[in-house]
């Protein structure tokens, strides 16, 4: 009996593809513990996940956010309550929107103050002059 010989190539340990894969899996952790941590993220991601109707991942990616972007604290709590309304839970909604009607805004009259004496300093400085 005769032993047949092949005339192919030997595979090679694939050992690079396992350390391909583990560098991804370090960027893909990293990147997403940065994400976690970018408070406009986490709002993008909310309001994305609203509309793609998750909505108990709406609520919590976007209700903390009320602490991390007090600027924009109405907006989350606006999504935050109408997630909570799609998500049939009805007696959030009205907790969730207080800080949407608790706001003050400045009044338009406010300005007329001071728009009148830098107009009288306007004429002041004409009829000096």
């Amino acid at each position: 009996m005769k032993i047949q010989h092949y005339s192919a190539r030997p595979i090679r340990a694939q050992w690079h593809k396992g350390i391909l894969a583990a560098a991804c899996a370090v960027a893909l952790a990293v990147t997403c513990d940065a994400a976690t941590n970018d408070p406009l993220a986490d709002f993008k991601s909310g309001v994305a996940a609203l509309d793609a109707k998750h909505y108990g991942a709406a609520i919590t990616l976007l209700r903390p956010l009320n602490t991390r972007l007090p600027k924009l604290a109405d907006y989350t709590a606006w999504f935050v309550a109408s997630a909570d309304f799609e998500a049939k839970d009805y007696g959030e909604v009205p907790k969730e929107l207080a800080p949407v009607w608790s706001q003050t805004f400045p009044s338009p009259a406010a300005r007329l103050p001071r728009l009148r004496s830098e107009r009288r300093h306007a004429r002041r400085a004409r009829n000096s002059a």
